[in-house]
């Protein structure tokens, strides 16, 4: 099943993960998460806690409705293209 998160606004980098259950896709979302924190936001501070909690809360099944690139797990991501 397809799983995904976004980074809050106004980041909305988007990753997506494959997973056989929530506990996995938690798992799989925290790793890209802490790659994606420590290339785009190395200067925020939130705890493994604080980071896992976010996930489960804010984790979709299906995918997240954005116009943005992909990221799956072991692939490569974008934030959304502007259209402005």
């Amino acid at each position: 099943m397809e799983y995904s998160i976004q980074c809050p606004s106004p980041c909305n980098y988007e990753i997506k993960v494959e997973a056989n259950n929530d506990d996995e896709a938690v798992g799989k979302i925290m790793q890209a998460c802490a790659a994606h924190k420590n290339e785009a936001h190395p200067d925020k501070k939130i705890s493994e806690e604080e980071m896992r909690s976010m996930v489960r809360s804010n984790m979709k099944k299906g995918g997240c409705a954005s116009t943005a690139k992909k990221n799956r797990q072991g692939g490569g991501g974008s934030k959304p293209s502007r259209t402005d």
